[in-house]
């Protein structure tokens, strides 16, 4: 009875190997994979998708510049600044060290330009 519930939204995270895996992932069964599945793809993010990959994402607004202008907001937000704003070519290692990593680019600027908490509380 999904079409009685109005204004209901479903919001479900996994791992990248459930949609990439042929055998066991979404793509073995095949009726619920023709119902999900991105039909048409574009150049830009579509946050209205059946499926968002939110890798897409990541890379769309996670660029050097916008690595170089986070870790800059840092040091003017936090007075145990240790470091200095990161360079382009750190924000590009960032980029390539996180893409297979579980962390979160947010955290690696963060730590690179004012060290974790455990330095910053040091400092003190």
């Amino acid at each position: 009875e999904i079409d009685s519930m109005r204004n209901i939204m479903f919001v479900f995270g996994f791992d990248r190997a459930l949609i990439d895996n042929d055998n066991f992932g979404l793509k073995s069964y095949q009726a619920l994979w023709m119902r999900i599945q991105n039909e048409i793809r574009g150049s830009r993010f579509n946050r209205f998708a059946d499926i968002v990959d939110m890798d897409v994402l990541a890379k769309e607004i996670f660029t050097p510049e916008t690595l170089i202008r986070l870790s800059e907001y840092f040091l003017e937000t936090d007075v145990h600044a240790l470091h200095e704003p990161i360079d382009e070519a750190k924000a590009e290692e960032f980029l390539v060290r996180t893409m297979v990593s579980n962390v979160g680019l947010p955290a690696v600027v963060r730590d690179a330009t004012i060290g974790s908490g455990k330095e910053a509380d040091a400092n003190v």
